[in-house]
């Protein structure tokens, strides 16, 4: 299987399973890994997912349009690797798929029976292909059809081991004999409302330590303070003139020293008399990161960009958090190499700024 690395070569694997809706999101490195963690939804809710990269688009857009709005994937991303936001890492290492194969169309419409069925029919099918070390359930519902599915399809199973509950839902593992080995399946809360994190995080770390290790270790930093800070002022600030430049805007060198925290990356708009757009990576070791726009005179023009894109006040500030962040290890330097990071800001000045300043008199 190592050598079925694209996505390209994925599709043509999973178009012959019949009855997948949506192809499954595979991680560039999810096949190089020590550990293949398979995580599992359950359902798609509302329009527009006709297509059948639907799932692999939506986790796109969370991690690198949507600033991780999504409390669901937040929350998996806490589970498995103890930290906030949408981790482009993680992602970059694990598979995901959704186990329901239709959409929901109302946030208040359940899948059936039938949808499960259907689902424990699909689900070898995908582990195939994927071959996971384990599978990750978000959801208990599947489990209640797991072992009526696994005796229909004559796949050799353990019975399902429930604990005490967290949460009011009770966690669950089985195990299923498939492809000469023994594969788990962890059945946990669903991620959405009501979902702590914490509780939830303990139960996986004492089930599956090794794995969380594992993934915890992802993050590399190899690169000097010297290569880092030769990168930023030689790549990524070429990089963002040029995304001024195309914008309308005009760069400014401001504080992109590696070792201090912060770092910040400040653009002026020669329409604009006193407010300018910021990009501040803050928080401990960089990892978080706020955009907005910034001014020394706080008054009712600032008001109203709050109004017309829900950013958050703070004094002169009015801005948004991205949970999806960069950090400043490996993968921040690789993203500004490949142009990513370059194309994070494109998305969030055009998207997000500009558009929601336009008729404010800034």
């Amino acid at each position: 299987m190592l050598e079925i690395l694209s996505k390209e070569n994925f599709n043509l694997l999973f178009d012959k399973i019949e009855g997948l809706a949506w192809f499954p999101w595979v991680g560039r490195e999810y096949l190089k890994g020590q550990y293949k963690i398979l995580i599992i939804g359950e359902s798609h809710y509302g329009e527009g997912y006709n297509d059948k990269n639907a799932t692999r688009e939506t986790i796109e857009e969370e991690l690198y349009c949507n600033d991780g709005i999504t409390q669901t994937f937040r929350n998996i991303t806490f589970l498995l690797k103890n930290e906030e936001g949408n981790d482009p890492i993680l992602w970059d290492n694990i598979a995901y798929y959704n186990f329901v194969q239709r959409a929901m169309c109302d946030p208040k419409d359940r899948p059936n029976e039938e949808d499960f069925n259907n689902g424990w029919e699909i689900f070898p099918k995908i582990i195939e292909v994927l071959k996971p070390d384990i599978c990750i359930f978000i959801g208990v519902t599947a489990s209640k059809f797991y072992e009526s599915s696994m005796s229909a399809m004559s796949i050799p199973y353990a019975p399902l081991q429930l604990f005490d509950p967290i949460s009011n839902v009770s966690p669950r593992i089985g195990s299923i004999q498939y492809d000469s080995k023994n594969l788990k399946l962890y059945f946990i809360k669903h991620c959405g409302m009501g979902f702590s994190q914490s509780k939830w995080r303990d139960f996986l770390q004492n089930e599956i330590p090794s794995q969380l290790y594992w993934v915890e270790q992802l993050d590399k930093d190899t690169l000097s303070y010297q290569q880092k800070q030769e990168i930023l002022e030689n790549e990524f600030v070429p990089q963002l003139k040029e995304l001024a430049q195309e914008n309308g805007l005009i760069y400014e060198n401001t504080d992109i020293n590696v070792i201090d925290d912060p770092i910040s990356f400040t653009f002026q708009n020669p329409k604009w008399r006193d407010h300018k757009i910021v990009f501040e990576f803050w928080h401990t070791n960089l990892r978080g990161l706020i955009y907005g726009i910034y001014t020394e005179n706080a008054d009712q023009r600032l008001q109203e960009f709050i109004l017309n894109s829900n950013a958050t006040r703070d004094s002169g500030w009015a801005y948004f958090k991205a949970y999806a962040y960069f950090n400043w290890k490996d993968y921040a330097f690789e993203a500004i190499r490949s142009g990513g990071l370059k194309e994070y800001f494109r998305q969030r000045i055009a998207g997000y700024i500009l558009k929601n300043t336009e008729g404010i008199d800034l």
